[in-house]
């Protein structure tokens, strides 16, 4: 009879999950063999530098976190993909070369495949840490992971450059295997924002139905009419953008360099109801916009002040453009943890998720750029965007909007600190 029972409840415990074991003991394998004698070890080193770090970690923190099954799976096989590729150097892979003789085609395309990769096989797993971690909605979780991996591969970006120029100082991309294409850092973004994009698309399919309301927050604290401060704002940026607007250098460029704007403050009036912003926020918006006005006006390569820092600090280009893109980092990160506020986040999500939103977006408009010069006009490459000569000048933009975002995040973390002991005391 003891026995029955026992024998009942053994059947009733958890059975352990062996099969994340498995995946990492196929990984170690592939891992191993392709670490046997690899066309460069450098490469093959740096390729590994993050990869082997990532792969502990996630082993580690195991307990504290595990993914589901079918994300450890993607997870395996972006890593069995990257190995492969790490043994013989991307531009070099056989099966990239058998491809490009199979279909005529001007470079070896392993590295487009794997970029493509990380957005297909990661958008699902890190959708899961943030519906699981974050405390988000769905909806919120899906376009969280596109903006993650849009953001990592922009990251990857910046630091493939800073490698490039610390172990081959002027050798520009082609030490990165751009195998000629200037346009090799926004192609491969492309490709792992499109891949995301294809993941999430069929995560919304298999879920569609299940999607929960969107959580309203409450109305603005205060009507519009009753902000005299950002009526004042308001006035101050409507006076701004009709002189900016007014004989531009180039009509074109206004126009598209006012798209962002076109769609920017639209969308503040719209949300206003639901998600009102602080007046501070709104300010560090309003500063962004002026001097985006400004840019918009004479064209980021030609600005005057641009031109004056230039020659009085013994410079080599004008650096006007430098200055917004550290600027979107620095002043936009505030307003967008202001909606995180709203939306009642933990600490950590709050001071990481605007960040990494002003990365990704960072990278999104390098994309972006690209796509317009593509259309507009092919044939000038790069120098349609005014990059002044500058071949890592996406990396830079890219680069100088991280570095501002990590100043503002540090600062608000910093202030929030001594705000709570001052309330504290």
């Amino acid at each position: 009879m003891n026995g029955h029972r026992h024998s009942d409840m053994a059947t009733d415990l958890p059975t352990a999950n062996h099969f994340p074991r498995r995946l990492l003991v196929f990984y170690a394998i592939v891992w191993a063999v392709a670490a046997i004698a690899p066309r460069d070890w450098p490469t093959w080193a740096l390729e590994n530098l993050l990869v082997v770090p990532a792969v502990v970690f996630l082993v580690a923190t195991h307990r504290r976190f595990a993914f589901s099954n079918a994300s450890y799976a993607l997870i395996t096989f972006f890593l069995c993909l990257h190995a492969y590729g790490a043994r013989y150097g991307y531009a070099h892979t056989p099966a990239g070369d058998w491809v490009m003789r199979a279909l005529h085609l001007r470079r070896n395309y392993f590295d487009r495949v794997v970029h493509c990769a990380f957005g297909l096989l990661l958008a699902f797993p890190i959708r899961e840490i943030f519906l699981r971690r974050a405390g988000v909605s769905r909806t919120a979780a899906g376009w969280l992971a596109w903006a993650l991996i849009v953001a990592a591969s922009t990251v990857f970006e910046i630091l493939e450059s800073v490698i490039a120029e610390t172990v081959s100082p002027g050798s520009g991309p082609d030490w990165l295997g751009a195998q000629g294409d200037e346009w090799d850092a926004q192609q491969d973004m492309i490709m792992a924002t499109i891949g995301a994009g294809i993941a999430l698309l069929v995560t919304w399919w298999r879920e569609r139905g299940l999607h929960p309301p969107a959580p309203r927050f409450g109305g603005p604290e205060q009507p519009f009419r009753a902000r005299r401060r950002l009526h004042a704002m308001c006035v101050v940026y409507g006076i701004a953008w009709i002189i900016a607007a007014i004989r531009p250098v180039s009509r074109a460029d206004w126009l598209l360099e006012n798209l962002l704007v076109f769609g920017c403050l639209p969308f503040l009036m719209l949300t206003y109801r639901r998600r009102p912003l602080s007046d501070r926020s709104y300010f560090l918006i309003l500063l962004f916009l002026l001097l985006h006005a400004k840019g918009a006006h004479y064209t980021y390569a030609e600005v005057p002040l641009g031109y004056w820092l230039k020659n009085t600090l013994g410079m080599e280009r004008n650096h006007f453009d430098r200055i917004v893109h550290f600027a979107w980092g620095l002043l936009i990160t505030y307003p967008l943890r202001d909606l995180t506020r709203l939306g009642r986040l933990r600490p950590f999500w709050a001071a990481f998720l605007p960040a990494m939103i002003i990365v990704s977006w960072s990278g999104f408009f390098e994309i972006i750029e690209a796509v317009v010069a593509w259309l507009v006009h092919p044939e000038l490459g790069q120098a349609y965007l005014g990059t002044q000569g500058d071949i890592w000048d996406a990396q830079w933009d890219m680069g100088l909007a991280v570095l501002g975002t990590a100043i503002a995040t540090a600062c608000t973390i910093v202030a929030g600190k001594i705000l709570r002991r001052m309330i504290l005391r």
